[in-house]
């Protein structure tokens, strides 16, 4: 299933603080104002750490043209201002030490808060008063720049973007700090953390214990794997009954993740229809943090609609006979005849059709599903389909 290319976010660091996120397009803005320093850090998607300005964006190296000798008269302002001199870009030495902590993936969009307009640009003056950026324009430009400012909906952030191309189930660290550290790399992991706070602790004692014990990673990885399926299940109920969005979300990150799990080998794709995220096909795969963001997403969506489900419970009406004939036709579409709609409906023909055949067959039910156009009979389909996904 095809998907929009993400966005680029950029975050910056400066002075002990980080902000963002900033859009590509404001972020190339930025630069070209000149208000990014060779000395500042920045980082988005695909990066593996922080880089200087310098790296990111040579072209700030660049000697920028100056206009001091030459005095412009204001064209208007109360009492004329004339023999004002434009300055060049001039700001502090940056004193704080580059981030060490890795950093890869993007922040979960749907924890962050806007700010106001008023709250836009306090952040922002804060940013450029802490690091003495008053003198490095003209007050000209400052129109120009104001119109920039307030376009630019800036946040400072705790820590580095959470991600979700790291693997769900890493923990590094021997120290109940070192490993919570590690944990808050992920987007779930700081769901949870948010959600299940509880939880979440015995969580990080367990691993702490496991280190302690001087078990490997694979032990904690299977741990932490059987910990969150359990919670899943756990609130099961919950999940199903989340907005028609939050449902939505889950099919079609358990759609992708079928999709990248059937290309790196039917087995992985079979073991997750079967087994769920602590298949040990799976287990395996997501060793490899590059392989991990498809059951990241997954697994984050569901929590997702978990959290809805309990502050804002919906409850849907069965699927009827008319919805299940809208969906046939979906899988009609995708080449479906009455062989394999015979064989989807036969638990016992399923579970001896070869596993290819099951991995193609359950993408296509999920896909159908996502495919209905009226809403009300995708909500009652997904509630009942996604039963299996969340409860099994």
């Amino acid at each position: 299933m095809a998907g929009t290319a993400p966005q680029v976010e950029w975050y910056l660091a400066r002075g002990g603080q980080q902000y963002g996120p900033l859009s590509d397009a404001e972020m190339r803005k930025f630069v070209e104002l000149g208000h990014l320093r060779p000395t500042d850090l920045v980082w988005r998607q695909g990066f593996p750490d922080w880089k200087p300005g310098s790296v990111a964006f040579p072209e700030i190296n660049q000697p920028r043209p100056s206009a001091s000798a030459t005095p412009r008269t204001a064209s208007s302002g109360r009492g004329g201002q004339s023999g004002r001199t434009d300055r060049g870009v001039r700001g502090p030495t940056v004193t704080t030490p580059p981030v060490s902590e890795r950093s890869s993936g993007r922040q979960r969009r749907g924890g962050r808060r806007n700010l106001g307009r008023i709250g836009v640009l306090a952040a922002l003056l804060a940013l450029i008063s802490a690091a003495g950026w008053y003198g490095w324009q003209s007050r000209d430009r400052l129109p120009e720049i104001a119109n920039l400012l307030t376009s630019i909906q800036v946040q400072a952030v705790s820590s580095a973007p959470a991600a979700y191309d790291v693997s769900p189930f890493a923990a590094a660290g021997d120290t109940a700090q070192a490993i919570d550290a590690a944990l808050q790399k992920a987007v779930l992991w700081r769901l949870l953390k948010q959600e299940f706070a509880e939880w979440y602790a015995a969580r990080v004692k367990d691993v702490e214990q496991l280190r302690a014990q001087k078990r490997d990673d694979a032990a904690v990885q299977k741990m932490l794997a059987d910990s969150i399926v359990g919670l899943r299940r756990k609130h099961a109920a919950q999940a199903l009954a989340a907005s028609p969005r939050h449902l939505r979300q889950i099919a079609a990150s358990f759609h992708e993740n079928l999709q990248a799990m059937a290309k790196a080998g039917t087995e992985h794709c079979f073991g997750l229809i079967s087994y769920g995220e602590a298949s040990p096909r799976v287990l395996d795969m997501v060793k490899d943090p590059a392989k991990s963001e498809h059951l990241h997403r997954q697994m984050t969506a569901i929590f997702e609609a978990i959290v809805n489900g309990r502050k804002s419970p919906q409850k849907y009406s069965p699927a009827e006979k008319a919805d299940y004939d809208v969906l046939v036709e979906q899988l009609r579409a995708r080449g479906w005849g009455e062989a394999e709609l015979k064989t989807f409906s036969d638990q016992r023909a399923l579970a001896q059709a070869p596993h290819d055949q099951v991995c193609k067959l359950v993408q296509d039910w999920i896909a159908a599903h996502l495919s209905v156009k009226d809403a009300d009979i995708q909500s009652r389909l997904l509630s009942e389909t996604l039963r299996p996904l969340v409860h099994g």
